[in-house]
């Protein structure tokens, strides 16, 4: 049997961020059933008639969780008109929304991270959040976030197979330090 050793290239780049969020069209942060909005690491792109949401509920046993995402902008419309009287009651399942808000994000990062916060938590001076996925095809597809420390930057590693044909990212956090070494490369 005739093994053939697979070339890879790596490239890697690193980026500083000037804001401390990702930037993306039409995103949203996408989530069920997390404890604080804080929690939420997942971004899905909004179609073209959609915003971005966020409810709060309390649950029968009286777990607060959030839920948030893309929505109808004409029903975000509806329900911010109908919202004075829906907030605060439960529904056919014994659930209390406490908190339903709508957002644009139009070229801008995903702005349902502090809706039905009070008081939203702020990142601490010289963090920031970056993408972070493994192997995918574009650096757009990836989904997730990660916040990184003062020391890191933002990172993405092209990884080209030539056997495959296949080009792959990494995406996430990266010493500040390595980044240093690779731009002397």
């Amino acid at each position: 049997m005739n093994h053939i050793p697979s070339l890879l290239v790596f490239v890697a780049a690193c980026f500083s961020v000037h804001s401390n969020t990702v930037p993306c069209d039409n995103c949203c942060y996408n989530c069920n059933g997390v404890t604080t909005q804080e929690e939420c690491n997942l971004i899905t792109k909004c179609g073209r008639h959609e915003t971005c949401y966020v409810r709060k509920k309390t649950e029968r046993k009286l777990n607060v969780l959030y839920e948030s995402g893309c929505l109808s902008e004409r029903v975000c419309n509806a329900l911010h008109t109908i919202q004075q009287g829906t907030v605060g009651k439960r529904d056919h399942e014994a659930v209390l929304t406490n908190c339903f808000d709508c957002c644009s994000s139009n070229n801008t990062a995903p702005c349902n991270r502090d809706l039905c916060t009070p008081n939203p938590p702020k990142l601490p001076p010289g963090y920031k959040i970056c993408y972070s996925c493994s192997g995918v095809e574009k650096p757009e597809y990836c989904e997730r976030t990660i916040t990184c420390t003062t020391d890191q930057s933002c990172h993405v590693h092209a990884k080209m197979n030539f056997l495959y044909d296949a080009l792959r990212y990494d995406l996430g956090c990266q010493s500040k330090s390595v980044c240093a070494a690779l731009e002397r490369l």
